[in-house]
């Protein structure tokens, strides 16, 4: 929001589920933009199979073929050596198959496009436009469009 840059004091840390996104996952990484560009002081960290996102500061490799519970440990474990906790957990899959993930590994806060974990803002904007993309979710948790 207008006017909140001025009075940061820590970075602020979003972990965002990929899944098995890869290069080809234009609009991911459109989206991943517009979250670097939604505040200076984001530090985003992908959590998927392929660490290919240029706008993650970090990755947490997963694959989606092993126990779900080892990529919730090894989220769990980033965030308990962190230097501040992960403000906010993003499930960007269409299939809402990160959600129990991130859910699991502590992350209370988990926003997704699909099942429980999908907030009411997007369960609204996605009922009025018709749209199930990245954009609209982002759109829904009150980021603007970035240009």
């Amino acid at each position: 929001k207008e006017g909140y840059a001025e009075n940061l004091t820590q970075p602020f840390r979003v972990l965002v589920y990929t899944g098995i996104d890869g290069p080809d996952a234009q609009e991911t990484l459109t989206q991943l933009a517009r979250l670097r560009a939604y505040r200076p002081d984001i530090h985003i960290t992908t959590v998927g199979k392929h660490p290919i996102f240029s706008e993650a500061d970090h990755h947490i490799p997963c694959d989606p073929d092993e126990p779900p519970h080892l990529t919730s440990n090894a989220i769990r474990a980033y965030d308990l050596n962190s230097r501040a906790p992960i403000d906010c957990g993003l499930d960007f899959t269409e299939d809402g198959s990160g959600g129990k993930l991130l859910a699991n590994a502590g992350l209370y806060c988990v926003r997704s496009r699909h099942g429980k974990w999908m907030s009411k803002p997007t369960q609204n904007a996605f009922n009025e436009s018709g749209s199930r993309s990245i954009a609209t979710f982002l759109t829904s948790l009150g980021l603007d469009d970035a240009e």
